[in-house]
C-alpha cells in the first residue's frame, strides 16, 4: 500500500524511491502512534486536545521559520510531522 501511494515503480530500489515509501508508511501510521493508543491503551495526561494544541503551536512556530529560509525543507518536514500528529490527536478527542 505504501509503495502504491508513493507512486514508485514496483521494482525500484533507489534511495529516493525507498524514502518516498517510508514517508507514506509514516503518514499511514503516524509514526506508530495508533499502535500505542489502541494496543497498549496509552492515555496522555494533558489529554488528546492538549496534545493537539501543543502540535498546533509547534506547526505555527515552524511554518513561521520557512519565510525567506534558503533551506526550508527540514523545517517543512518537521511541520508536516507535527501536523499529522495533531490530526491524529484530534481524531481521539471526544466529539464535543
Amino acid at each position: 500500500m505504501c509503495a502504491e501511494r508513493a507512486g514508485t515503480a514496483s521494482r525500484s530500489r533507489s534511495v529516493a524511491a525507498n524514502g518516498t515509501v517510508i514517508e507514506q508508511a509514516q503518514i499511514l501510521t503516524t509514526h506508530n502512534l495508533a499502535t500505542l493508543v489502541h494496543r497498549v491503551g496509552t492515555a496522555p495526561r494533558p489529554g488528546w486536545a492538549g496534545l493537539a494544541h501543543r502540535c498546533f503551536v509547534t506547526v505555527c512556530r515552524l511554518t513561521a521559520r520557512v519565510y525567506r529560509n534558503p533551506r526550508p525543507l527540514g523545517t517543512i518536514k518537521d511541520a508536516a510531522y507535527a501536523w499529522r500528529q495533531m490530526v491524529f490527536h484530534l481524531s481521539l478527542c471526544p466529539p464535543e
